[in-house]
């Protein structure tokens, strides 16, 4: 009888060893889901930064209530808003006119290494010690993960400058983007959330930390409880969340040219949208005009992170279903491997030359 072929299990040891690397790599913050561009950006904060000889000075001696006045004298631009309203293509520009600007991705994928203290600070609501590791870590332009507590750094900032005439260069910028696109905006990021916050992509700690500290910054921004934000995340497309930011964005509109009216003539707070370009925002921030870039010559970046945020979202997703197929795989293996040994005879052996011994003594 011709021996049979033995079952070729290599391609689906081989996916599953794709699989592990590539959790691997989501493992590492470093480098997953960092465009090019913004690696590079990131890594402009170097040695020749004005602040670093500051900041060398008292890195040792961060908890020394001087030094972090000093530190917090530093910041020179604050966003106040939400995500998902321009501000990657904010700090860009940003950049681009000489400032180190911090977007929320960075703090996410660095939160269990370089950024750690930050996502910390988020995570105890502590303003004061965000503020303070931001500039300890050389960044003096704050973006959207620093905006949910936009309200709170705001009072702060001018309670120093009132009592204390302390932070008196830093600069508030508004941005109000229409609401149902940027809702639609929302709940793309709350889909991407949910696959982190459920088995089993919410194994790689890279994923707790990034749900924790979103978390807790959402909350605050919506004034909620985290477990409130984390069942929206599972649901970012239903009513109680449409409802829920409709009334926030809302309140945030209204806050927003309130502060505007009152700051009439004030060269602290700008309402800015990136439509505008350069123009405002140089002129706002005193940038010399001949240093300001003319739209001719060098357009205002409009970086749309969202092709990347659905690349990210469609890469957890395959993952998960892959994840799945495989266990349903190993199931069905198992459940053939016991059917044939239960279907074995007591002292059955499948050599060769145990068949031939037994037709043998059939035969005698």
């Amino acid at each position: 009888m011709m021996a049979r072929k033995p079952v070729q299990f290599l391609p689906i040891w081989s996916y599953f060893l794709n699989w592990i690397l590539l959790l691997t790599v989501l493992c590492n913050g470093e480098s997953f889901g960092v465009f090019a561009s913004e690696r590079k950006r990131i890594n402009d904060v170097k040695e020749n930064s004005p602040l670093m000889k500051l900041l060398d000075e008292n890195d040792n001696n961060s908890n020394n209530n001087n030094n972090n006045h000093e530190l917090l004298e530093t910041l020179q631009v604050v966003f106040c808003g939400f995500g998902r309203t321009g501000t990657h293509s904010l700090g860009a520009a940003l950049d681009r006119l000489g400032y180190k600007s911090l977007h929320g991705e960075e703090i996410s994928l660095n939160s269990l290494g370089t950024h750690q203290l930050l996502g910390e600070a988020i995570m105890a609501r502590d303003v004061e010690a965000l503020l303070t590791e931001t500039a300890r870590m050389g960044y003096n332009a704050t973006l959207e993960q620093h905006a949910f507590f936009w309200r709170d750094i705001r009072e702060f900032v001018l309670q120093r400058q009132q009592q204390h005439q302390m932070m008196m260069n830093v600069k508030f910028i508004f941005m109000i983007r229409d609401f149902e696109p940027w809702f639609e905006s929302m709940v793309a990021t709350y889909n991407t959330l949910a696959i982190m916050q459920r088995f089993p992509a919410n194994l790689i700690p890279l994923h707790q930390r990034i749900v924790d500290i979103l978390a807790v910054g959402i909350s605050h921004e919506l004034n909620v409880s985290t477990d409130t934000v984390r069942k929206l995340f599972a649901k970012g497309n239903s009513t109680q969340h449409y409802e829920l930011r409709r009334r926030v964005y809302n309140q945030y509109v209204q806050d927003v040219h309130e502060i505007m009216a009152m700051s009439s003539g004030s060269d602290q707070v700008l309402l800015f949208n990136v439509r505008e370009g350069y123009a405002p925002l140089c002129a706002f921030l005193k940038i010399e005009e001949s240093k300001c870039p003319t739209p001719d010559l060098e357009p205002f970046p409009h970086l749309s992170d969202r092709a990347h945020m659905m690349a990210g979202y469609y890469f957890l997703r395959v993952l998960e279903c892959t994840f799945y197929v495989l266990m349903a795989v190993a199931v069905w293996l198992l459940c053939k491997i016991g059917k044939y040994v239960l279907a074995r005879k007591p002292g059955q052996s499948d050599s060769p030359s145990s068949t031939q011994n037994e037709t043998k003594l059939k035969k005698s």
